[in-house]
């Protein structure tokens, strides 16, 4: 029963990353607009943040992670959490190009 409640919490930023991720969903997609269906996406960042830093946005998907193709939500926090402070991260992001005016 507790992974029931885990799933119904609402997403929360990674505090060390700065940013919420969420599974792909046909709701998502539309929202943002995307062509895949299934992954994680990004869909805040805190300002100042290391993903801020970085460049990350919302709407960012994460293909990748240190050359891994990320699935879905729960491999990539698992991959994550092998990771120390300092430590670096290789992801492969794909971003949506807004169409031109």
């Amino acid at each position: 029963m507790k992974e029931q409640r885990e799933s119904e919490e609402p997403p929360e930023v990674r505090p060390s990353l700065g940013m919420v991720l969420e599974e792909i969903t046909p709701e998502l997609a539309k929202n943002y607009g995307l062509s895949e269906t299934s992954g994680v996406v990004v869909t805040q960042v805190s300002e100042g943040s290391s993903a801020a830093e970085a460049g990350i946005r919302q709407g960012d998907i994460i293909v990748e992670i240190d050359q891994e193709p990320v699935r879905d939500l729960r491999f990539l926090e698992k991959k994550m959490d092998g990771y120390k402070k300092g430590d670096t991260a290789l992801l492969l992001i794909k971003r949506r190009v807004p169409p031109s005016i």
